[in-house]
């Protein structure tokens, strides 16, 4: 290799070297600030969740027992009680035992088809206690409020029974409680035998028991069994989320302290909510860019096992194309279906198994992973401090979203980087030229006077290094002639 070209792979090198560390520091440290930033965004996210989740949970608590302990509901359990044998009977062969069946067939059956046949639901769900059937005939069947609304009746027309006056007496004040707390239902549950003997929101609960089928072994039967089992006032439970028959089998959780009288349990009452408030803080109302969360963050609640507690945003914005991209990944079938049937995932799907394990094996932290639809995100995540509930709330982003701006640095590094470098190329060409030039004259030169030709002469191109040397051949060259 020439004097000249080693000069200028030596500019280039030298040049590429500089750019390369340059780049490579400038784009580490932008990364690692944006992690940190990442990091820090997210656990601020999953902390104002956690608390605010805390908080309601923990209200939760506080409402059912003032509401338990208020005289009020000990006076309204009491009453409800006494009441009950004076409620109309239906038996067998009375009429409006076809009127019930045929309310089963035609609101509840079609709404749990997927779970039960209509003649499976007159078989096993209509009541056949002919108190139970006539306690639903009055508050159900022949109240003229639709489906959903049949809190509304306050006493059934021309009604004279104990149950009814008693019903009118207590229900404004716990239809009020219910509606101005957002709670999805409250009951009055008889510690005899656990009757429902009260529901505000008169679903195809009340009246039943919770000891029996079809209800025993429902979140609010294993509600009322933990709160029968509690021994202090002071003292409530909450029970997960699960089906709820008289729901429709849409998800519910409660929450139940019992009902004291001189040191005795004579009843539970039981709060029923529904995921509508969880999803309302845990999406911000759909605002998860006004949260700072951009395009793909969210905040959502998962269980221990990985399912679902609250709804994920990709699935509230786009429920179909979030189904087509999970059943691509290979998830069954009966679970989209169950998807679209409830209108929710909770209680359906699952974070991937590395995932679920990765929240387990720590209380809180930060870290890559994968979610649903298998994207890489960033997770950050906590466990939930909530009696009787094993939670974590999760904030997470993709990080092709949240290192975006790494990503963008990088590609302007590299463009800059190439200009650069190509300037550097020509500079080290120009450099080279400069330098090598008198060097080759001075060697051509050399070999003239090799030759005997005393005649030779170097222009003196400047007064540096290079040109004494010139200077000094063409004395040499003289004085040789």
């Amino acid at each position: 290799m020439s004097f000249r070209a080693k000069l200028q792979a030596s500019f280039f090198a030298l040049g590429v070297l500089a750019i390369a560390v340059t780049a490579w520091q400038a784009f580490s440290t932008a990364t690692a600030t944006l992690r940190r930033s990442t990091s820090d965004h997210l656990t601020a996210a999953r902390e104002t969740r956690r608390r605010i989740v805390e908080d309601y949970f923990a209200d939760l608590t506080r409402h059912v027992l003032a509401l338990s302990a208020d005289e009020s509901s000990v006076t309204a359990l009491e009453s409800f009680r006494a009441a009950w044998s004076a409620l109309p009977a239906v038996a067998d062969d009375d009429p409006r035992r076809e009127m019930l069946e045929r309310h089963y067939r035609a609101t509840f059956a079609p709404r749990v088809a997927a779970e039960l046949t209509a003649d499976a639901v007159v078989r096993d769900w209509v009541p056949a206690d002919p108190r139970e059937r006539g306690l639903q005939h009055l508050f159900i069947v022949d109240n003229p409020n639709p489906v959903g609304s049949k809190d509304l009746l306050l006493e059934p027309a021309a009604a004279t029974d104990a149950y009814s006056q008693t019903h009118a007496r207590f229900h404004p004040t716990l239809q009020r409680y219910q509606g101005v707390f957002g709670f999805y239902d409250v009951f009055l549950i008889d510690a005899r035998d656990g009757r429902v003997l009260y529901s505000v929101f008169k679903e195809i609960d009340v009246g039943r028991r919770l000891t029996a089928p079809p209800f025993a072994g429902t979140g609010l039967a294993r509600a009322f069994s933990r709160a029968m089992a509690l021994s202090e006032p002071a003292l409530a439970v909450v029970e997960d989320y699960s089906p709820y028959a008289a729901s429709y089998f849409a998800p519910a959780a409660f929450a139940a302290a019992p009902i004291w009288r001189a040191g005795e349990k004579i009843g539970v009452l039981a709060i029923q909510v529904s995921i509508s408030r969880v999803n309302r803080v845990m999406t911000s109302d759909g605002n998860w860019a006004g949260e700072g969360l951009g395009a793909t963050g969210h905040t959502y609640i998962v269980a221990a096992d990985g399912t679902l507690r609250s709804d994920v945003r990709a699935e509230i914005e786009d429920s179909e194309a979030f189904l087509r991209e999970i059943g691509a990944l290979g998830v069954a079938d009966d679970t989209l279906t169950r998807i679209r049937r409830n209108g929710t995932a909770v209680l359906t799907l699952r974070l991937p198994d590395g995932a679920t394990r990765a929240l387990q094996a720590t209380p809180a932290g930060t870290a890559i992973g994968a979610d649903f639809t298998d994207a890489e995100v960033v997770r950050s995540h906590a466990r939930l401090n909530i009696p009787g509930l094993d939670w974590f709330v999760v904030a997470e982003i993709r990080t092709a979203e949240a290192f975006a701006p790494a990503s963008q640095l990088l590609r302007r590094l590299l463009i800059v980087g190439s200009l650069i470098t190509l300037a550097f190329l020509g500079a080290a060409w120009y450099i080279a030229r400069s330098v090598t030039r008198p060097v080759m004259a001075l060697a051509y030169g050399t070999r003239a006077l090799s030759a005997r030709d005393f005649k030779v002469r170097l222009a003196v191109p400047s007064h540096d290094e290079i040109g004494q040397l010139a200077a000094s051949f063409n004395e040499m060259a003289e004085r040789l002639a």
